[in-house]
Parts: C-alpha cells; sequence; structure tokens
C-alpha cells in the first residue's frame, strides 16, 4: 500500500536525518574532525617520535576524540530509545485497532445472527481498518458470518472473526 510505504520512508528519513545532523557537524568539532586531528597527530608522531610535543599532542587529541565516540555513542543511545518509545506506542496504537476491530466483528455476527444487518457496526470496523492499513500493511477476507479477518502480507493472522493475535515490540540483534 502506497499509503503505509511512505509512512513507512517518513520515518526511516526522519531517524536518518537525525543521524546525519549528529555525524555532519559543520562546526569543527566533528567526530571526523577528531580522527583527522588524532591521526595527524600520530603522523606528527612517528616523524619526531623523541618530540614532547607532539606525544602532548597525541594525548590530548586521542582524549579529546574519545570523548567525542562517547558523546557520539550516548547520542545514539538515546536516539535508539526514543525510535523505540515511538515504535511501542505505535505498536500500542495498532493492538488497540485489532482489539475494537475483533470486538467489532463479534458484535457484527451477533446482529448479523438474524436477517439484519450492523451497518453502524461495519461502518465503524471499516474505519479502523482503513487506519490501520495506514500503519501497517494488512490483507483484508471477508468471512460468510459478516466478519472479516485480516493478516500481514506475510500471512500472519491478526484477526480472525473475534479472535486476534496481538503484536509485540521486542529487540532483535
Amino acid at each position: 500500500d502506497q499509503e503505509t510505504q511512505l509512512s513507512s520512508s517518513s520515518v526511516r528519513k526522519d531517524a536518518f536525518d537525525q543521524l546525519e545532523v549528529m555525524f555532519n557537524q559543520q562546526d569543527g568539532n566533528s567526530l571526523n574532525n577528531g580522527m583527522n586531528q588524532f591521526f595527524q597527530s600520530v603522523q606528527d608522531l612517528s616523524a619526531n617520535p623523541t618530540g614532547m610535543a607532539e606525544r602532548a599532542s597525541v594525548l590530548a587529541r586521542g582524549t579529546s576524540l574519545a570523548q567525542k565516540l562517547n558523546q557520539t555513542g550516548q547520542k545514539l543511545t538515546q536516539q535508539q530509545q526514543n525510535l523505540d518509545q515511538n515504535l511501542d506506542t505505535e505498536i500500542n496504537s495498532i493492538n488497540n485497532a485489532l482489539i475494537q476491530i475483533a470486538d467489532l466483528n463479534s458484535k457484527i455476527h451477533m446482529s448479523e445472527s438474524g436477517n439484519q444487518t450492523a451497518n453502524d457496526l461495519r461502518d465503524r470496523r471499516d474505519s479502523l481498518i482503513r487506519a490501520l492499513s495506514q500503519k501497517i500493511d494488512v490483507n483484508i477476507m471477508g468471512e460468510v458470518n459478516g466478519q472479516i479477518s485480516l493478516t500481514l502480507n506475510d500471512g500472519k493472522a491478526l484477526v480472525l472473526g473475534g479472535t486476534l493475535v496481538l503484536l509485540v515490540f521486542g529487540t532483535f540483534f
């Protein structure tokens, strides 16, 4: 679905933009600049191994580079935590929609067991499915009893009639 792909691309772009800002500093205090300065000081020391100024420069530049690496690591950790929190929020939102869809499926089935049609319930369910499909790719299959089944593109079931499978956020290595 194009809307889902656009949303997914937007999330990735935002994350990569934050990384670009972190690694593409133009103020002379970048990680790249620190590495260049450190390796230049090592090269200077190799040209004059007994020079006290060169030794002091390697020590100072090495310390500065270590601080920049630590700061960058802390920023990356913070960005990962922010992304994890956003993902957890989105999964909770998706799960809430799945719970409501499964509940509406059951209500539709009970309401339509005679010859009545539960149009209001169907409209609410369709609205939830449209909102859900903007977040994740889902396949919708109509059932004979007025209920629907939702699956992911890989075939994993999310909603089967009134039964549902909730998504779980986890860290994968």
